[in-house]
């Protein structure tokens, strides 16, 4: 075989591979949104967790992919938003800026995470410190969107949409994200890393 057979096969599996692990993150996306609490117009579901989990173990590019497959598939009409909702109602209802929010919390958050982690192979302090961050961004970016869309939606001041929406979840999502911090870590340690 020669190199560049071996080069070729290489890509063609890193991207086989890649896309694998983005239709996995999806169906998790879809599949957590379905665990679902209504509390006020803010349904509490698993998805910050699986958020923050796609950020800690993708590339930005990658993250942000995902999170907008998932969008897509919910927006044409499949129920893989919270409590089996689809639809552009679904994005442009209360809880939909928490939605769109996750492409850009997603992307963010990988990105800051890579930097802080570069290079590769540094110690576990820093590989934690990266994530801590990772996932404080993907929280605060998803809160601040969310915030944003149902304030213009349901007429809420800043406090009100803030009691709704934030108050009541940072301690859950705290919680998520933290589990999602040690799924990533075990997964990095047991594939020697995701990222493509």
């Amino acid at each position: 075989m020669t190199q560049v057979n071996h080069l070729e096969q290489e890509r063609a599996k890193s991207k086989t591979t890649a896309l694998v692990q983005s239709a996995l993150l999806v169906a998790f996306l879809a599949l957590s949104a379905q665990i679902s609490l209504q509390l006020g117009p803010i349904p509490f579901t698993l998805q910050t967790a699986v958020v923050a989990l796609t950020a800690l173990l993708m590339k930005p590019r990658q993250a942000a992919f995902i999170m907008a497959i998932y969008l897509l598939i919910g927006a044409i009409g499949l129920p893989v938003f919270s409590g089996g909702k689809s639809g552009l109602a679904g994005l442009m209802g209360p809880s939909g800026g928490f939605l769109w929010g996750f492409v850009i919390a997603c992307a963010l958050g990988s990105f800051v995470r890579v930097h802080i982690q570069k290079p590769e192979g540094q110690s576990l302090l820093r590989e934690l410190i990266g994530d801590i961050c990772c996932v404080l961004i993907v929280m605060a970016v998803s809160y601040v969107c969310g915030l944003i869309q149902l304030m213009f939606v349901a007429h809420l001041d800043l406090m009100a949409a803030f009691l709704a929406a934030v108050a009541p979840f940072v301690v859950f999502d705290i919680a998520k994200c933290a589990l999602a911090i040690v799924v990533a870590l075990a997964i990095r340690k047991a594939l020697g890393g995701l990222e493509s």
